[in-house]
C-alpha cells in the first residue's frame, strides 16, 4: 500500500519545480519576496513552516544539482523514518533538559531560595 501511494506520488509530482509545488501548496514566492521587504511571513504559520522546507529544497537543489527521481533510487520512506526517529530522540532531550530545570527551579523555591 505504501508503495502504491508513493508511486501515484511520485508519478504526480516528479516533474514539478519548486514553484509549482509552492503554488499547489498555496505559497506564492513573489509574494514572499514582497513579503521581505515589509510585511514578512509570520514565524509560526504553516506557510512559514512550508517556505523553510522549500528554502532547505532550495539550498539542496543549488549544492547537489535537480533531483531526478527516476535515477534516484534511495527510499525516500526509510529516510524519513530515521530522521523522525531522530526527532523523537531531540524532543526526548529536551523534555530530559526542561524536566531537570523544573526540578532544580523547584527545589530552590522550597529551600526558601
Amino acid at each position: 500500500m505504501k508503495k502504491a501511494f508513493e508511486d501515484r506520488f511520485l508519478q504526480k509530482y516528479k516533474n514539478k519545480s519548486p514553484k509549482e509545488l509552492a503554488e499547489i501548496l498555496g505559497i506564492n514566492q513573489a509574494a514572499n519576496r514582497r513579503r521581505g521587504k515589509g510585511i514578512r511571513i509570520k514565524p509560526n504559520t504553516i506557510e512559514a513552516v512550508i517556505q523553510e522546507a522549500l528554502n532547505k529544497y532550495e539550498t539542496g537543489r543549488r549544492k547537489y544539482g535537480e533531483l531526478d527521481l527516476s535515477k534516484d533510487n534511495r527510499d525516500f520512506l526509510k529516510e524519513a523514518e530515521q530522521e523522525l526517529l531522530d526527532c523523537i530522540n531531540y524532543c526526548v532531550f529536551q523534555i530530559l533538559k526542561l524536566r531537570k530545570f523544573k526540578a532544580n527551579n523547584t527545589q530552590e523555591v522550597s529551600n526558601g531560595n
